[in-house]
């Protein structure tokens, strides 16, 4: 590595310029939302270069922003010298930023980090993706998220002041999938909504998995960027990409009403809010709306 007196000033002004100039995207969700699938439909236009999971992936300064917000000052800085100056040569991040590209990153980890973003990256955009509750729980419990998961330590868990943290220690993996499904979409709802609407867009999974590709030229046209024909859509769309194949879970539809009282109870409010209505004995889903926020 190459040391010369003045490389840190350097490196800040070069920081500087490349964060006032990125154009970003960011896409928050729970995963199991068809973020891969969006990957592939943004890094279709000639001028998106989209990522779904980069490495390094951040789990433990992701988990730390979303516990603690004020333990972690400086994590869109971090954020940005991470992808800026790790692996030259293959870094989307900076290639973007040089060539006056759009740079998108689909990871959801970055949802706990949204809010440091949004004020880092002046020019950054913010795209909403949610899922109804069952599917992402459903989806959630296959994977084993909260039993047993390599990735469980930097799974979030509720902080002090959330309500549901008296049950936690009690609850089965089941419940804790619900809470996490309601953490997430709470916390990315109440986001892009505090941000001014030009700078968001919220999508449905069920509009994306409807395999209709004109669901994404409203993207394009907000992101004042090139669309590839629907053709080309079309045969990414026939895909289902990263489809959960393991683990074995019910659908809604066979659950108990046992177990969608204990789902309705944890997620009620939050699946309101975002166009979702379920109820122990029967369930009624509106896609949500999809749009600039």
């Amino acid at each position: 590595m190459i040391k010369f007196p003045g490389k840190r000033f350097i490196k800040s002004l070069i920081l500087d310029s490349s964060r006032r100039n990125l154009r970003c995207l960011f896409v928050l969700s729970t995963g199991r939302t068809g973020t891969d699938t969006i990957t592939r439909l943004l890094d279709m236009s000639p001028e998106i270069c989209a990522e779904h999971e980069p490495f390094p992936e951040m789990l433990a300064e992701t988990k730390k922003a979303y516990q603690d917000p004020t333990s972690v000052p400086d994590v869109a800085a971090y954020y940005h010298d991470l992808r800026y100056f790790r692996l030259p040569g293959t870094n989307s991040l900076r290639r973007c930023s040089n060539r006056r590209l759009i740079y998108a990153e689909t990871s959801n980890r970055l949802t706990y980090i949204a809010p440091a973003l949004a004020d880092y990256f002046p020019q950054s955009r913010f795209i909403f993706l949610h899922r109804n509750p069952p599917d992402v729980i459903r989806s959630a419990i296959r994977r084993r998220y909260y039993d047993g998961h390599p990735w469980d330590a930097h799974r979030i868990e509720p902080r002090a002041d959330d309500p549901f943290r008296a049950h936690w220690e009690g609850w089965s993996p089941f419940e804790r999938c619900c809470w996490y499904w309601r953490a997430v979409n709470d916390f990315s709802q109440k986001f892009v909504t505090q941000l001014p609407k030009e700078r968001t867009f919220t999508l449905s999974s069920t509009a994306l998995f409807a395999a209709d590709p004109s669901v994404m030229l409203p993207i394009f046209d907000w992101l004042k960027t090139p669309a590839p024909s629907l053709s080309e859509m079309q045969q990414v769309l026939q895909v289902r990409h990263n489809s959960q194949e393991q683990g074995d879970f019910p659908t809604w539809m066979e659950w108990t009403e046992d177990l969608r009282s204990r789902m309705v109870n944890v997620v009620r409010g939050v699946d309101e809010r975002i166009g979702y209505e379920y109820s122990a004995s029967f369930h009624s889903t509106v896609s949500g709306s999809s749009g600039i926020s």
